[in-house]
């Protein structure tokens, strides 16, 4: 008898094990790429327009991309996490409008939370660097502004002050 009564407790176990880890693939799946990651997130709230670009940093993936709110065009950035099954979403962040009246530092998103820190930068912009580090830059020719990204961040990169510089290493306020 106690054979039966413990036998019937492992397999109760083993299902709800079972339930537990279909529950959790089902909330949290992955996928062959990060694009694909993408197409299938249903945690971004927006309409994906266009794909700018993707920059791949460790094993994370960061898609950049257009959307549109209220009739103007933002930037977007998905970040995506390549594990041991494939790509999965860690977090979305939404930019601001695509406009020179947030460029240059006025308007930056992001932190040591979340891995990157990003904005939008005027067509003179060359480079963009904070403490030691320096900008991943993206153009958007169509637009005459630029992206900018930083990938990891620390503390001490965030108390520096961030710099706007032209081709020539001149400061752009």
């Amino acid at each position: 008898m106690r054979k039966v009564y413990s036998f019937s407790i492992v397999v109760f176990l083993f299902i709800v094990c079972v339930i537990l880890v279909m529950g959790w693939n089902e909330r949290n799946p992955t996928f062959a790429t990060h694009l694909e990651a993408l197409e299938n997130d249903k945690h971004i709230k927006y309409e994906i327009k266009e794909i700018i670009d993707t920059k791949i940093y460790g094993d994370n993936a960061y898609v950049i991309s257009y959307t549109n709110i209220e009739s103007q065009e933002h930037y977007f950035i998905t970040t995506y996490k390549k594990g041991k099954k494939g790509w999965s979403f860690v977090d979305a962040s939404l930019g601001f409008e695509l406009s020179r009246k947030n460029a240059n530092g006025r308007i930056k998103v992001g932190g040591i939370q979340g891995g990157s820190q990003h904005g939008i930068a005027t067509w003179d912009v060359d480079k963009v660097t904070l403490a030691n580090l320096s900008a991943d830059i993206i153009p958007l020719e169509e637009k005459n502004l630029k992206i900018w990204i930083f990938f990891n961040p620390t503390l001490e990169d965030m108390k520096s002050e961030m710099l706007f510089k032209d081709e020539n290493g001149k400061l752009i306020n």
